[in-house]
């Protein structure tokens, strides 16, 4: 299953969305990730939105991770993919819709509640498979007939070690240079992470 994942924070150490990429890989799936390092005061460019939509809606699911502050910025991306194809799902996932899932399910299909390694590992295992996913815990839903399903959240895993590193691998990875989406190189990943814990 293809599945693409979009930070729009400005920093793209992007730890958390770094490891669901590392967890899905490991389980098989093919994952993209769009870096869009930009000031949530910011716009997205326009030839840079495109660029996203178009690798976004060819994907199977679609992951964008954020806070309150990037809230802006993440409407604007789900809105242009869906615009393009209404089908594919988007969830949201990071601070703000653990904290407002409801609201984020006015423009969002689905928000990731809590921590989301194991649980999005399940979701993307049950649509692989073509099984209802809509019981998968630490997830909200926003069905066809405009309900919502609200699940509790998983008991949290005290087995750290079994999370895998964050993927710096660069295989997959894009990001906003220059007002385009380009493939990650090395000299882009210093150039972004300069000054930035790893």
């Amino acid at each position: 299953m293809k599945i693409c994942l979009i930070s729009p924070y400005e920093s793209v150490a992007a730890y958390g969305l770094r490891i669901l990429s590392s967890v899905l890989k490991r389980d098989g799936h093919a994952v993209e990730m769009i870096f869009l390092p930009l000031d949530f005061h910011d716009s997205i460019p326009p030839k840079a939105l495109e660029q996203t939509v178009e690798r976004a809606v060819s994907s199977s699911l679609v992951g964008v991770s954020l806070s309150s502050n990037y809230m802006r910025l993440s409407i604007d991306i789900t809105r242009a993919v869906k615009e393009r194809n209404p089908n594919v799902p988007v969830l949201w996932g990071g601070i703000h819709p653990t904290i407002e899932p409801i609201e984020c399910l006015d423009f969002c299909d689905i928000a990731c509640v809590g921590e989301a390694e194991d649980a999005f590992s399940e979701l993307a295992r049950k649509m692989d498979a073509g099984k209802p996913y809509a019981d998968t815990l630490n997830f909200y839903f926003k069905l066809p007939d405009g309900s919502i399903v609200s699940n509790p959240v998983r008991a949290l895993d005290p087995d750290i070690d079994k999370i895998p590193f964050p993927d710096y691998s660069g295989e997959g990875h894009f990001i906003l240079n220059d007002g385009c989406i380009v493939p990650v190189t090395h000299e882009l990943l210093d150039k972004n992470l300069m000054g930035q814990y790893l």
